[in-house]
């Protein structure tokens, strides 16, 4: 990843290795954690991208520095557009730095931040950036205001911890509401791209003690069963917001957005067909020429995808 990587402070680091003649090999063999691991071979274009950043250690201008393991576009746009602004990138595991774009930024490093320093992160943003946290965060919320300003949150349960109250909640739903059909969404927290994602009638068809439930700890989630169509099909809006500030709270709206669509017509009953329920397009990319064919409606869209001001010109 070009050096994007989290570096620890160790001597394995590959910014902080010297570069002199390494003494020669002991003959009594290393335990795995009093050596560091073997490097793999470096090849020159890396080399040189390296020499580069610890050249720019001594640009007078403002310096950034990238950790986490971003994509390579991600990477290429980070790159592209700070060295348009004038700064210029240096090692992970230097502290001269003006901007940190990073993943994930550890808190024992926040107190190293001065008032120069720009940080790419949010502490603790994984109170809303994870679904179980996020769900937790509102429970909270629920609780200390008015529950009526959280209606639009559907009743959740966060497995397999609230496994039995979600189980009776079930049961006493049955028995006061016997004809209506309950409809549940299983949401692991950290997933994307609808992935392990499943919809279940039955708290019977789960069972608490699966590997999926274990590791996976997934939300489980009341599924609003008739949600706004267009032209027939579930669609979901994606709008896009920066967050300056926390203290005060600043938060910039992007004037447009996504409507990602799905492939296949809904159909209440039919919970084992992914492309009627779940928008994601790693799903439905496979049914996009079958649903150019299929889409009849005014819509201007692009595929599976249009911009929130065409839906908002159709409406």
């Amino acid at each position: 990843d070009t050096g994007a990587s989290s570096s620890s402070s160790s001597s394995c680091s590959s910014f902080s290795q010297s570069s002199s003649t390494s003494s020669p090999p002991s003959s009594v063999s290393s335990s795995p954690s009093s050596s560091c691991p073997s490097s793999p071979s470096i090849s020159p274009m890396m080399t040189k991208f390296r020499k580069k950043l610890e050249a720019n250690l001594f640009f007078p201008g403002p310096k950034f520095i990238c950790r986490g393991r971003f994509r390579t576009g991600e990477l290429v746009f980070i790159r592209r557009e700070l060295n348009r602004l004038g700064f210029r990138e240096i090692p992970n595991t230097s502290t001269e730095w003006n901007v940190a774009i990073c993943i994930r930024f550890q808190r024992e490093l926040w107190a190293a931040v001065g008032p120069y320093m720009k940080v790419k992160s949010i502490p603790n943003a994984g109170t809303f950036t994870r679904k179980d946290r996020l769900h937790e965060s509102i429970m909270h919320m629920k609780r200390h205001f008015s529950e009526a300003e959280f209606s639009f949150w559907p009743r959740g349960f966060n497995l397999p911890t609230h496994f039995q109250e979600w189980k009776a909640y079930v049961e006493a739903q049955k028995r006061e509401f016997p004809e209506k059909q309950q409809v549940w969404i299983l949401k692991p927290p950290l997933a994307a791209c609808g992935r392990h994602i499943q919809l279940v009638t039955d708290v019977s068809q789960v069972d608490p003690e699966s590997e999926f439930i274990q590791k996976k700890i997934p939300l489980a989630q009341e599924y609003l069963p008739k949600p706004y169509l267009l032209d027939g099909y579930k669609a979901t809006l994606r709008v896009y917001v920066l967050v300056c500030s926390m203290d005060p709270i600043r938060i910039h709206v992007f004037p447009n957005g996504l409507v990602r669509i799905c492939s296949k017509k809904y159909v209440h009953d039919s919970y084992d067909d992914l492309f009627v329920h779940l928008d994601s397009y790693d799903i439905n990319h496979v049914r996009e020429k079958d649903f150019e064919g299929e889409f009849s409606g005014s819509l201007a869209n692009d595929g599976l995808r249009c911009d929130i001001s065409k839906l908002l010109i159709h409406l």
